[in-house]
């Protein structure tokens, strides 16, 4: 074969689909997805992995260099996660193994985190880092992607208000459901432009911020309960949603539920999308 050029073939869809979307907007101007999840933790990944498995085009937004959340500092220490037992489907789909003990399962930290980050990859999500959401993209009172900007990796550490954009580098995702995953941290931004565009109008708040006495079933209880379609096209799930409900201490939270929470989420948005498409054929 001549000119010694060179065909590349892909094997990892993540990588594939990472390309292809940075082409798209460059190009465009602007991704299109099915779904854009903003936060790249446990949950984050977790609904990545999920809604690309059933076939949906899918974006995560990460803004650090790394994935996992405190997922990922917890794996430097080798430590030991344990989640419900209704988990174990998922950890069997991504080959990790795992103890039981009636309700619960525990399994090695460091090899949830980066099968979870593999499985994603593999499945087809694109997943980009250094990238923040600064904003909420709204047509017609329905919530229809982010808008922000990719960060320069020098900088992605210093405080959030303090972070030195790269120029003319903007991240705009237009998508069918947008989920926020983004823990606890930068929720409330998300809640002042919703505030600040009249959307925000549907969050149910409870008096328990200065409640330290919480039961861990109550706890799961509150954030999967909450996992919903706040606002048409936006979905929270997973820390964020005990940050959203007035949850002032979140460390409790864990793996698990939020894990359990991406699950919920993804199972709305497959039923909504489902809805939609009956309700086209019929018509």
């Amino acid at each position: 074969m001549g000119g010694g050029g060179r065909i590349i073939l892909f094997e990892d869809r993540g990588v594939e689909a990472y390309l292809k979307d940075m082409i798209e907007l460059l190009s465009m101007g602007y991704i299109f997805k099915d779904i854009v999840i903003v936060g790249g933790g446990p949950a984050g990944l977790t609904a990545c992995y999920l809604a690309s498995r059933q076939g949906l085009r899918t974006l995560l937004v990460e803004r650090n260099m790394f994935y996992g959340g405190f997922m990922w500092y917890s794996s430097f220490m080798g430590s030991v996660a344990t989640l419900s037992g209704e988990l174990s489907k998922l950890l069997d789909d991504l080959g990790i193994s795992y103890f039981r003990d009636g309700d619960l399962v525990y399994v090695s930290t460091p090899i949830l985190l980066g099968r979870l980050i593999a499985g994603a990859a593999e499945s087809g999500c694109s997943m980009v880092n250094f990238a923040v959401v600064e904003d909420l993209l709204v047509d017609s009172q329905r919530i229809s992607g982010v808008k922000g900007r990719f960060i320069d990796p020098s900088e992605s550490y210093k405080k959030i208000n303090n972070i030195s954009y790269i120029d003319n580098i903007d991240l705009v995702v237009r998508a069918r459901y947008t989920i926020l995953t983004t823990g606890g941290e930068h929720i409330n931004r998300f809640e002042k432009s919703l505030s600040s565009k009249d959307l925000y109008n549907d969050i149910r708040r409870f008096n328990i911020a200065s409640r330290n006495d919480i039961s861990n079933e109550s706890l799961r209880e509150l954030i999967i309960n909450n996992t919903r379609e706040i606002h048409p096209g936006l979905i929270v799930a997973g820390a964020a949603v005990a940050k959203m409900v007035g949850l002032s201490n979140i460390s409790r939270v864990g793996y698990g539920i939020p894990m359990v929470s991406a699950m919920k989420a993804v199972e709305i948005v497959v039923d909504r999308l489902e809805s939609t498409i009956s309700k086209n054929t019929r018509s």
